[in-house]
């Protein structure tokens, strides 16, 4: 009997071990430290294309507002998640080539304006600092002492306005998120964005690497 006990406890501890150490070793994309959070947001332009690009011209700029704040799962979460609400979005155009048209910048409708909602934004507007060269949209709430943020964990809003640039499409566009517990996300969105830098060895495209001081690009309203 002990000649048969033995392996087999032996077999057990062998297999016991071998799952500890898979489960230390695993760094999959389910693990927690994947998880997305605010700082993940993200802004993308869906258009113009391109060849839209053309002097003298009306040129519709579209672009997308991610929050990738998770949905809440707890009610402690749900609460805790209101602060990354957002309720401001502001562009910067890249230099004062870009003449924007004032009474063609659009609102979008709010994505939670429904009066069965609990906590219901009142819609957008927006505002245009023609110094700055900069367009800033911001919600308000249903009353004045309410200013609930509308694009919410996993949202995805859309902004539209229209310019007329002698520039090309390379240009890199600054945009600013805010939210209703006060945080800040910044970046630069691209209708083509800049080849990717290597940063380390001999310059093979002296457009697209820093290491040796090269320029390239567009300008940016950085």
């Amino acid at each position: 009997m002990k000649q048969i006990l033995i392996p087999f406890l032996v077999m057990v501890m062998v297999l016991a071990v071998t799952s500890i150490a898979a489960a230390a070793d695993d760094d999959s994309a389910a693990d927690d430290d994947s998880a997305q959070t605010f700082d993940d947001s993200t802004v993308t332009f869906t258009k113009p294309a391109p060849a839209d690009f053309k002097a003298n011209t009306d040129i519709e700029f579209i672009f997308e507002v991610y929050n990738a704040t998770p949905k809440p799962v707890t009610k402690a979460e749900d609460e805790a998640f209101r602060k990354y609400w957002i309720n401001t979005v502001s562009m910067v155009m890249p230099s004062t080539d870009y003449k924007v048209k004032e009474d063609l910048i659009k609102n979008p409708d709010a994505l939670h304006g429904k009066s069965t909602e609990e906590y219901r934004t009142g819609g957008w507007d927006h505002d245009f600092d023609a110094a700055k060269q900069e367009i800033t949209w911001s919600t308000f709430g249903v009353v004045s002492s309410l200013n609930y943020g509308d694009i919410r964990e996993g949202d995805t809003l859309a902004f539209s306005y229209t310019a007329t640039t002698d520039s090309v499409p390379n240009d890199g566009f600054k945009w600013t998120l805010k939210t209703d517990g006060g945080e800040i996300k910044s970046g630069i969105a691209y209708i083509i964005p800049p080849p990717e830098d290597d940063d380390t060895g001999d310059d093979d495209a002296v457009a697209s690497d820093d290491d040796n001081g090269g320029g390239g690009g567009g300008g940016c309203g950085c």
